[in-house]
């Protein structure tokens, strides 16, 4: 074997090598979402019937699955609704009002609806929501 066949394999092993101890270090933190981004994808997974996702990015004090029964009580009317609609298109974020602490944020959502041209699915406002800022990053308060 050449001189110049062992320098690249030896090269090779050396890139191989490294690029598996690279991948034990630390990765860097991913980027904290904003009270909005919370806000619309609270929206979106409680207008989807996504409840059990909904909780884990839900500030609360209920069980589980206490937690659960409501929301399939007080949503899953909706959520039939929604999608019978063809689902949620958009959500977006209007009146937002943050705290003067930054621990807080308030919102006002406009949703739109997949089929929006289809009788019963025009776009509508689901009321107002908030999200509360935790050491976890922002969440949905609930």
């Amino acid at each position: 074997m050449s001189f110049i066949h062992r320098a690249a394999l030896i090269t090779f092993a050396a890139f191989t090598l490294s690029a598996c101890t690279e991948s034990a270090a630390p990765q860097p933190k991913a980027q904290e979402a904003t009270p909005d981004e919370v806000a619309v994808q609270s929206v979106k997974l409680a207008l989807s019937g996504k409840f059990d996702q909904l909780h884990a990015i839900t500030e609360t004090a209920w069980e589980k699955d206490q937690w659960m029964t409501a929301m399939n009580f007080g949503f899953g009317e909706m959520v039939r609704a929604v999608a019978k609609c063809g689902g949620v298109d958009q959500v977006v974020v209007t009146d937002r009002k943050v705290s003067a602490s930054n621990d807080l944020a308030s919102f006002k959502v406009w949703v739109t609806l997949k089929n929006s041209d289809q009788k019963g699915c025009a776009s509508f406002n689901p009321g107002e929501m908030a999200v509360v800022k935790t050491a976890a990053g922002w969440r949905n308060k609930g």
